[in-house]
């Protein structure tokens, strides 16, 4: 169990799901430090500075290992070399590797309906990925503006991208991409239509809860 301070405190006998043992803890306030983690219940349930009196269904030695959080990777390209489902398993393999448990997909296809395109994707990520992923979408339609409320309600999107630097001949080049589509103009007014119809919709949500697709 973990004492002031972030110390490590020996634990009673306490039954857990998973038992990583005998590691080098990364924590953010103390250096890393040999220790164990329980779970139970798909949460830490206990760290300590012993394995000793801990009982798990499963049991990792991590060698004196360092043992850390997963990173998150914030933007990658899902479906651009291959289909997306097949993608969805490569890349998240390729991501545990490297320390990666979740990956944020940016997803752009003309003619920006999101709300009949993105559930496929969904699907296709629930189906493929081997760790956790969300979506995160361009805005480029007064129509994407108006539907922000339901890309969080419906699609459980709560993360937006903005091209207001890409215009002419930079425009041009990115239009001629044939997996994306144009790459529609918008100015500064545009993205602060989008940031106050944001704020609106966070304000409404503070008294519901958002309903994902599972």
């Amino acid at each position: 169990m973990l004492g002031p301070r972030g110390t490590l405190l020996r634990s009673g006998a306490i039954k857990l799901d998973l038992l990583i043992r005998d590691g080098r803890l990364c924590r953010e306030d103390v250096p890393p430090s040999r220790g164990s983690i329980g779970i139970r219940d798909g949460r830490i349930a206990v760290v300590a500075a012993s394995a000793e009196g801990l009982d798990a269904t499963d049991v990792i030695d991590a060698g004196d290992r360092l043992v850390m959080p997963g990173m998150i990777d914030p933007h990658i390209h899902i479906g651009h070399g291959a289909p997306h489902a097949s993608e969805f398993w490569t890349e998240g393999c390729s991501a545990v590797v490297g320390g990666v448990t979740a990956m944020l997909s940016y997803y752009r296809r003309h003619p920006f309906n999101y709300l009949d395109l993105v559930p496929e994707l969904i699907a296709a990520g629930e189906a493929n990925s081997p760790i956790d992923f969300s979506i995160h979408l361009p805005l480029f339609t007064r129509g994407n503006l108006d539907e922000v409320a339901e890309y969080r309600h419906r699609l459980g999107i709560i993360g937006f991208k903005f091209f207001p630097g890409i215009k002419g001949a930079d425009a041009a080049v990115m239009t001629a991409l044939p997996h994306t589509g144009p790459m529609l103009p918008i100015d500064d007014t545009f993205v602060l239509t989008a940031c106050a119809r944001w704020r609106l919709c966070r304000a409404r949500s503070r008294s519901t809860t958002p309903r994902i697709p599972t």
